[in-house]
């Protein structure tokens, strides 16, 4: 799979969670951590603080994941394009690139 396709195909699916939304993933997930952490303060209950610092935990570790992904994939497109630049120049020094470009 080439970098081009992978970064479109990574792009779509941003902007198909952007448009069913109206906002970016991890700005959904930062606004439901913000509207538990106001609500937390409110609680006087125990068991529902500790429910919901639970789910605030529990946006912050997606929130992470998010970004680790997205890191990730920046990390493994780059190395994809040196690969792809490596065959590239293996075609074009032994003559193969003729031949695959039609």
């Amino acid at each position: 799979m080439s970098t081009k396709l992978l970064l479109k195909r990574w792009k779509k699916f941003q902007k198909k969670i952007k448009n069913e939304n109206k906002a970016s993933s991890l700005k959904l997930l930062l606004n439901i951590r913000n509207h538990f952490s106001e609500h937390l303060v409110s609680i006087t209950e125990w068991p529902d603080k500790f429910k919901i610092s639970k789910l605030l935990y529990s946006c912050d570790a997606v929130c992470k994941y998010i970004l680790f992904l997205e890191d990730h994939l920046t990390e493994t497109i780059r190395i994809l394009k040196l690969a792809q630049e490596g065959f590239d120049e293996r075609n074009r020094i032994f003559g193969l690139d003729k031949y695959l470009n039609h």
